[in-house]
């Protein structure tokens, strides 16, 4: 037993299981989803996760973009749905996501307003509003946008500060690889 676990030990060590295995850990680089994920957070991620299944409302997904990048973002619009933005609150197929205001704070030297979204199935999350969006406010509002076949519309949590779909475009299944399980490292740990 002991030559077992001498030899096991160190491939373990160099060699990560876990992609085989259908699981990977992922750094947070950036703040597009704060305040659910902060910079730095560690989540693991199920890359089996969809297999099987369709990404769903609100799951945070990670999928490769054509410059061969990874990125992460919400699901806020599955394949034909009709979608609106008004100041940054989601509508689905006519229903209006619930936003309530939990308190206004400080973001990176800029006034956000910290909310909670409940989108139409019920799944909730946090989200930051800036006050006013110190960029493109014209990505804050849009109508009547068409979801096409097999693709998904992602949004960031840091409404204003996050290059999603609203600035990339929908996202293919094909490019979407998994979905967070959990932020085990870091701030939002939980």
């Amino acid at each position: 037993y002991l030559l077992i676990g001498i030899v096991i030990f160190p491939a373990l060590w160099v060699y990560d299981p876990r992609p085989m295995m259908g699981f990977q850990s992922f750094r947070i680089p950036t703040t597009s989803n704060s305040p659910t994920l902060q910079v730095g957070d560690y989540v693991m991620v199920n890359m089996k996760a969809y297999r099987k299944s369709e990404p769903d409302y609100g799951d945070i997904v990670v999928f490769k973009k054509d410059d061969g990048l990874q990125y992460l973002f919400r699901v806020v619009g599955r394949p034909n749905d009709r979608l609106e933005l008004k100041d940054n609150i989601i509508t689905i197929n006519g229903r209006s996501s619930k936003a309530t205001i939990i308190r206004d704070t400080v973001f990176e030297r800029f006034p956000v307003t910290e909310m909670i979204e409940e989108l139409p199935n019920g799944h909730k999350h946090l989200i930051y509003k800036f006050n006013p969006p110190p960029y493109d406010v014209s990505k804050t509002t849009f109508k009547d946008m068409v979801v096409p076949e097999d693709c998904f519309f992602l949004l960031g949590d840091n409404r204003d500060y996050a290059m999603d779909s609203r600035y990339s475009g929908f996202v293919r299944k094909a490019d979407i690889q998994g979905r967070i399980l959990y932020s085990y490292w870091g701030k939002s740990a939980k």
